[in-house]
């Protein structure tokens, strides 16, 4: 009974002092020559937390940068703090100087989720430069053309998976065609309908995972690290019960395709130099590496040493965020953004989207030539309209978005129209690929011919092939070859 009520009254006062500990820490570590990046008002210990919305952080953000400036800085529980609210702040930064800005910060839940598999999450340091490596070496520019082929049957199965299923599942279906090509990159694995086992594995891990690795969904954990040993039915530990359920989803997610693979690769039983087990275990280790994911936009920065940027002070260990301000009215859907006067598409890449300097999305030239190959083939095979209600009348769409680490839109109500009818876009389909298995030489001068004429294409690649693979093929004929898609 002494020792129960000793515990009772010990415990609150040590987690007492190390809340005033830290507090006091902050507190010193921001007693500089320099001024630290001005911010809102905040409370002790508690700091700027309770002003942040934690479902839509960047809203908040951005009324402290109309308040503030492009570097704001604050508290959260202790933890400190920089958003950079501007492209130009974050590419001096994170661009220019990445070799102090390239660090991660500690984020509770990405372990207890289950994604520490993921190395976008990794530490600065020997272990993420491996992973890196590893990542790059199959997935650098030179090598987007090898998985074309892939990401092109999985831009045409889409096309035809639409033509069979209703408007409501065209989110679906794209996620389907985004993970279909890079299961079968990585692990040789085909995915072709939304009931896939393994469909619904990425699926759901991504739905559970994604929206716990913020550092606003770790606040609590970060803070209160007791919280993830009471027991799940005590109040206050529904995230905790949260990243039980994302960490089984996670473990089948790596689990799954990487057994699928090494399974396949047992009864091939192709390697005769050396013994089969030492091969599978090499190639497992970089299987498993090369599979991981590169979750880039959203994930704080750290620094690793002391900086000062246009007179302020950014202490060493500061987190930073970011979110670019650059175009008007940022949530209005204006496609016109991206188009020069003439109508051209301008130059205008929006590389931020895929990170900053050392940490810049190892994937991005990938992710861009699969996009760009199912938007084209979309457009040219079907019209995107608004849907209408009971009366006749057009919905006007209302942006919803899913949150997390990334940030991507759901699906708003909406009208698919086909151009053709499914037979005859299963025959261009056919055409297309006979078109992509002819010699590159012999594909370069049907390109010009047609180009000539403003007749029928399909080539919904992104420049493939190029001046390096062909030398007769003419860069000149790209705008055409790419705007005479299917008609």
């Amino acid at each position: 009974m002494i020792m129960t009520l000793s515990l009772s009254l010990i415990l609150p006062f040590l987690f007492l002092c190390w809340i005033i500990g830290r507090y006091t820490a902050a507190k010193l570590r921001s007693k500089h020559s320099l001024p630290l990046p001005p911010g809102p008002d905040q409370l002790p210990i508690l700091g700027a937390a309770l002003q942040v919305n934690t479902n839509n952080p960047w809203l908040t953000y951005g009324q402290w940068e109309a308040k503030y400036g492009e570097i704001v800085s604050c508290r959260f529980f202790g933890n400190q703090v920089v958003i950079l609210n501007s492209e130009r702040v974050a590419d001096d930064l994170l661009e220019r100087r990445s070799r102090i800005y390239s660090d991660r910060a500690e984020v509770s839940t990405v372990n207890m989720s289950g994604w520490d598999f993921d190395f976008v999450f990794d530490r600065y340091g020997n272990d993420w430069r491996l992973h890196r490596r590893l990542f790059q070496q199959s997935f650098r520019e030179q090598k987007v053309p090898d998985y074309q082929p892939t990401q092109r049957a999985a831009a045409h199965r889409l096309l035809i998976n639409m033509s069979n299923s209703p408007a409501e599942k065209l989110w679906g279906l794209l996620s389907l065609c985004t993970s279909s090509a890079i299961l079968s990159i990585v692990y040789g694995y085909e995915v072709n309908t939304l009931d896939d086992p393994l469909f619904t594995i990425s699926d759901k891990a991504i739905e559970t995972g994604i929206p716990l690795l913020t550092p606003e969904k770790s606040m609590i954990i970060n803070t209160f690290p007791f919280v993830k040993y009471l027991p799940t039915w005590f109040p206050g530990t529904s995230i905790v019960r949260d990243l039980m359920v994302a960490k089984h989803w996670s473990r089948l997610y790596v689990d799954f395709p990487y057994d699928f693979t090494m399974k396949k690769m047992l009864r091939l039983r192709r390697v005769s130099a050396i013994k089969p087990g030492i091969f599978l275990r090499a190639f497992g280790d970089d299987m498993k590496q090369r599979g991981k994911r590169s979750e880039h936009t959203g994930i704080p920065h750290v620094s690793v040493e002391d900086d000062v940027y246009e007179g302020y002070f950014i202490p060493k260990g500061w987190s930073m965020s970011r979110d670019p301000r650059r175009y008007p009215e940022p949530e209005a859907f204006k496609p016109e953004r991206f188009l020069t006067k003439d109508g051209e598409l301008n130059d205008d890449d929006v590389g931020f989207t895929f990170g900053w300097g050392r940490r810049i999305c190892p994937g991005r030239y990938s992710a861009s030539a699969a996009i760009w190959m199912a938007v084209a083939s979309m457009l040219a095979a079907y019209t995107f309209e608004r849907a209408k209600d009971d009366n006749g009348v057009e919905i006007d769409p209302i942006p919803e978005w899913n949150v997390g680490v990334t940030r991507n839109p759901k699906q708003p109500p909406l009208r698919v129209v086909p151009k053709f009818s499914q037979s005859k876009l299963e025959q261009m389909v056919q055409e297309c690929w006979r078109f992509w298995r002819e010699k590159p030489s012999t594909r370069c001068k049907r390109v010009a011919s047609l180009a000539e004429t403003n007749g029928p294409t399909f080539p919904t690649d992104p420049p493939l092939p190029t001046a390096q693979q062909d030398p007769t093929f003419d860069i000149r004929l790209r705008p055409k070859t790419h705007s005479t898609a299917l008609r």
